[in-house]
């Protein structure tokens, strides 16, 4: 989902939880996990644990990616020696 369909996804979810709706979203997606008073659980080998969104492996990659992406070219694209 692009960047503005998930800005436009937040919006919609927004005024359905003003309504007393709740939603369980499965995602790798920063700026969806980022939704004003979202309960973050992260999976990994030790199962399930809940997480501040800052410290949230797929957070943390992005903002290092978007940080530096020509540090992960480097590494992704190196020539085999």
């Amino acid at each position: 989902m692009s960047f503005h369909g998930q800005l436009k996804l937040l919006v919609a979810m927004h005024e359905a939880v003003s309504d007393g709706a709740q939603f369980i979203v499965a995602t790798h997606s920063p700026v969806l996990m980022a939704f004003p008073e979202a309960v973050i659980y992260e999976f990994d080998s030790d199962g399930a644990h809940r997480a501040e969104w800052a410290e949230v492996e797929s957070v943390q990659l992005w903002r290092s990616f978007l940080d530096a992406p020509d540090r992960f070219f480097r590494h992704l694209l190196a020539a085999d020696d």
